[in-house]
């Protein structure tokens, strides 16, 4: 038997096409082939916009709480210490009391870009809820994470926003809680891993106490879950010069 020609193998493949595809040609396979394409990239834009908090742009809580399980997962593999900074914006109710819902809105607009303005590519905001956001630091220590929260705070009490020819100066308080690969520092949080309770959402619950105990204190202030002196916290000259080469590639 002969070799096969080029023309002779076009033959074999379009009618193997046919077969599994019911297209006649190559022409209308790739015309199938670029509608699956555009189906999919498509299906993608929905998963995303799913994702997404429609007012801010944000990771909306849903996302949120799935990636709180992977830093988790990440930490125990990688050891690296995971944050979790939780703010809500002082007086916000005043805010929409005076300004109305529109008002509101452009107020948590507003936050949304001076917060993402603050952290690295790697760092993932989302909106919590109302007036409450979540943003999760992989691979950062409880002294880096204060040092991002104190500079969102800064950034935002310093950057009015400019409504309906007002100037208004919005507030936040911060609670800051992190993860260790051997569980929380306190004795209570390492007991409450041995009897199986929800790391994720004590990780939630200790940032939310801080945070309240932020509001307590008088509101626009930082609040952590442990001291950042301790020994296990202490951050490495090179632990800091990662973190700021990582945030300042955010800005270029």
């Amino acid at each position: 038997m002969g070799m096969k020609t080029q023309t002779d193998c076009q033959c074999v493949s379009e009618t193997a096409v046919s077969k599994a595809t019911g297209c006649k040609n190559i022409a209308e396979l790739t015309a199938l082939k670029a509608t699956v394409e555009q189906l999919k990239s498509e299906l993608e834009a929905l998963k995303l916009q799913s994702r997404k908090d429609g007012l801010t742009g944000l990771y909306n809580h849903q996302y949120f709480r799935e990636a709180l399980h992977r830093e988790i997962e990440r930490t125990e593999r990688a050891g690296q210490d995971t944050c979790l900074i939780m703010l809500d914006l002082d007086h916000f109710k005043q805010v929409n009391d005076t300004y109305g819902h529109e008002g509101g809105n452009h107020a948590l607009q507003h936050t949304t870009q001076v917060l993402t303005s603050q952290i690295r590519p790697i760092d993932i905001a989302c909106r919590y809820g109302g007036e409450e956001f979540a943003i999760l630091l992989p691979a950062t220590p409880i002294n880096v994470g204060k040092q991002v929260a104190e500079r969102v705070r800064k950034a935002l009490s310093s950057t009015p926003l400019h409504y309906q020819e007002q100037t208004i100066t919005l507030t936040a308080s911060f609670g800051v809680s992190v993860y260790h690969k051997r569980g929380f520092n306190s004795i209570e949080h390492t007991e409450a891993m041995a009897d199986n309770t929800d790391i994720e959402t004590s990780l939630i619950e200790e940032a939310d106490q801080q945070l309240y105990r932020a509001k307590a204190a008088g509101r626009n202030t930082v609040c952590t879950s442990t001291p950042i002196d301790t020994p296990s916290h202490h951050v490495t000259s090179d632990e800091k010069d990662l973190f700021s080469t990582l945030f300042q590639s955010s800005e270029t």
